[in-house]
This record gives C-alpha cells, structure tokens and sequence, in this order.
C-alpha cells in the first residue's frame, strides 16, 4: 500500500488545508484490509500464493486504496509469469476458499463475507497469465478480458506480499506499449512516439465501461446504478 503522505489525494487535502473523512476512513480499512488478508493467506495457503514465478494481485477497492469492510469486494488475480504447472489452479483455488472463511451472519441467517467474491464472469477472481496480458495486445484474440486485466495492472493493482511476477509484467507491458511502437512524429531534432496501443486500450477501456453502464441499467429496469467493467463491480453500487 502506497503510503498515505504519497497519495496525490492527501497531498492535495493538506496543500487545501482540507480534510476528507471518509477517503481517511478507506484509506486506514485499506491498511486494515491488506495486512489481514495477507495474514490470512499465510496461515490458510502458506507461501504458495507469493512466488517467484506467481504474486496473488488485487484490484478494485483495495487496489485503489478505498476499501470499506463488509461494503467492497475482493478483485483479485494469480498472476503467473513462468512456468505454467498443475498446481496453479489448486492454489487459486485454496485462495478462494480461504476467503470465505472470513464472514459474519446476517439477521436473516445469510453470511456476508469480508472479502467477499468478484462478480460471476471471470474477470477475476482465478488465474491471469502474463504471455496473453504481453502478448495478445490489439487483434481478435484481446477479448475485454484480458484488456481489462492489463489495464488495470498499469492503474490500480497491488501485489499481495512479494512482487516478483506483478513488476516483470508491469515492465513488460509498459515497453510492449512504448519501446515496441514503430511509428515517429517528428519536431525538429526531437522524435515523439505515439503509444498508438496504449491509446487504443484506454479508448477500449471507457468505452467498455460505458456500454457496460447502458447494459446494467437495461437490465436492473432502472433499479440502482452501475458502473464498472463486466465483473469489475469496485464502482458498483
């Protein structure tokens, strides 16, 4: 977790002599959340879920730093950089059920959960492999999905304990966007790249949230709101 002094929201709170009480509130809950949910995989999983080839990655709420207990849900990714074995999915899967340890009963007996699931379709929430979020930029085979995942490694994802895997894939992303773009504005002696995937991606990115947004409240009849990406519920309401 960034610290909170670092945080261009907090410094812009202090330069206004402002003070945001509820962005406080989920900032400390995020702390909270991150050391009790890394404490949690370490006595439930061990160290399997933070290796040199696989870091768990979470998103959303936490990644952002604006977790509310009992209110946000757990975006999150096992995010493989190596060798694919067998046992990736069984520790996805020991992911998923150590979250579910952690809930409290409603008055009408239903369990709410803490770190409660990401939505049903698959966004998150199992296994992100790092050929297809380098690899597969732009052509038929970059479903949303996968533009999400990458997406939002580059804007809001932290690593859960070490960080081996989650900082190749950054780097790795980052110069498949700029180092590899062959295309060249030049002014005088300077020669500008034009990221054209980069940019093609944060077009992709909103506009799937929007059409998102048109789909939600076609199906909720106008009952609620939402916005978020298919399974990408941090922004949901």
């Amino acid at each position: 977790m960034v610290a909170k002094e670092s945080r261009p929201v907090f410094q812009l709170s202090a330069s206004l002599g402002c003070q945001w009480k509820n962005i406080e509130r989920a900032h400390e809950q995020t702390v909270t959340a991150e050391a009790d949910l890394l404490a949690l995989l370490q006595r439930d999983v061990g160290d399997k879920f933070a290796s040199e080839d696989a870091n768990l990655v979470v998103f959303g709420s936490l990644g952002r730093g604006e977790w509310i207990d009992w209110l946000s849900d757990l975006d999150w990714t096992l995010l493989v950089d190596g060798q694919c074995k067998p046992g990736h999915f069984q520790i996805a899967q020991d992911i998923r059920d150590a979250l579910k340890t952690v809930y409290q009963t409603t008055a009408n007996g239903n369990k709410e959960y803490r770190f409660a699931a990401p939505g049903p379709t698959g966004t998150f929430g199992n296994m992100g492999f790092s050929h297809q979020l380098i690899h597969l930029i732009g052509g038929q085979e970059d479903t949303n999905k996968n533009m999400t995942q990458r997406i939002l490694l580059l804007l809001e994802s932290l690593p859960v304990s070490a960080v081996n895997a989650h900082e190749r894939v950054l780097k790795s992303i980052i110069q498949r966007y700029l180092e590899e773009e062959p295309h060249l504005i030049k002014s005088g002696q300077i020669r500008y790249k034009v990221p054209r995937f980069l940019l093609n991606d944060i077009v992709r990115f909103w506009r799937t949230m929007a059409v998102d947004f048109a789909s939600k409240q076609r199906d909720r009849g106008g009952d609620g709101w939402g916005l978020g990406m298919p399974s990408y519920g941090c922004l949901e309401n």
